[in-house]
């Protein structure tokens, strides 16, 4: 069930990334590693599908360096937790082209909060 939504949520960003480019300014997809060993438990191991929506910073944000509103999903290929987020994204360039991107705001998951269970985290 959770990765028919995450599919449903990939195709809604790409459907509307074609027909509303005056409100989009970046759309972004990737794929990341969840839960390494390397990093962490691994006890909930597999891959992170990533779908995100920056739309263009309006014009009243300017007084804060006009920030882009961000919504995005990572939803977990093995039917572990997925996360959905929603924010405020900064681009400030570094040198030489690199920059960085501070972000602020909420997330939601479908995580368990007391998990016995080997294959999930707490």
């Amino acid at each position: 069930m959770k990765l028919n939504w995450a599919a449903a949520g990939l195709l809604c960003v790409a459907s509307f990334s074609a027909s509303a480019g005056d409100y989009f300014d970046e759309v972004r997809f990737g794929i990341a590693n969840h839960d390494s060993k390397i990093i962490d438990t691994g006890k909930e191991e597999g891959w992170d599908v990533n779908a995100e929506v920056l739309f263009k910073s309006p014009k009243w944000m300017e007084w804060a360096y006009s920030p882009r509103p961000n919504i995005g999903i990572n939803a977990n290929l093995n039917g572990k937790t997925d996360i959905l987020y929603v924010g405020l994204a900064w681009m400030l360039p570094v040198v030489g082209g690199f920059w960085v991107e501070p972000n602020i705001g909420f997330a939601a998951n479908d995580g368990e909060l007391n998990s016995n269970k080997p294959d999930r985290r707490d």
